[in-house]
């Protein structure tokens, strides 16, 4: 607790400073109460309203900002965790992946956004979203690798045994990366 409060007390001083200095600094002091309250493992739904509305207050002021995208990103995050919107997480990480294609942000958001589409058992527009991440990601990439991962995962739930092995032999001969770790738990 000790750390997170001095944390905020110096996002307070920077809010007041130079624009560029203050973005960053709303963005910390967000993500800190964000950390704050996920380490705390109890949210209530006035507390994650109230960082939703610092993370929206960035994405709406800053829209051209790189931050504007992680702030969207861990908006949708809350909605969807914090306060069960799958809605609202829907629309977000849509925009974020429409709006920030090709940034990390974007990439992350279009992962989370494919797991929701399969939760939902909406299991082609998972498989949409996947396929356009991993055209528009470098061959390689962590995110590249677990959207083929995903991608194995939904041919598996579908029947296809054989194409999804093959998808996950492939990932294996990447030793060292996440989506290899997960696939050989296959």
């Amino acid at each position: 607790e000790g750390a997170f409060s001095a944390a905020l007390r110096a996002y307070e001083f920077l809010l007041d400073t130079e624009k560029q200095v203050a973005l960053a600094a709303a963005y910390g002091y967000a993500r800190t109460l964000d950390a704050q309250l996920t380490q705390r493992n109890s949210m209530t739904e006035p507390e994650v309203r109230s960082i939703i509305d610092r993370y929206r207050q960035i994405f709406t002021d800053h829209g051209e900002n790189p931050l504007a995208a992680e702030a969207m990103l861990r908006a949708a995050a809350l909605y969807e965790e914090g306060l069960g919107d799958r809605d609202m997480a829907l629309d977000l990480l849509t925009r974020l992946t429409n709006q920030w294609r090709g940034t990390e942000a974007s990439q992350e958001g279009a992962l989370r956004l494919a797991d929701i589409y399969f939760s939902a058992n909406r299991t082609d527009a998972a498989r949409h979203i996947l396929d356009l991440l991993i055209k528009q990601s470098n061959d390689g990439s962590e995110f590249h690798d677990l959207a083929l991962l995903k991608r194995a995962d939904l041919l598996l739930f579908a029947g296809h045994v054989d194409s999804a092995v093959a998808m996950y032999t492939d990932l294996m001969a990447q030793p060292g990366s996440i989506a290899a770790n997960d696939a050989i738990q296959r």
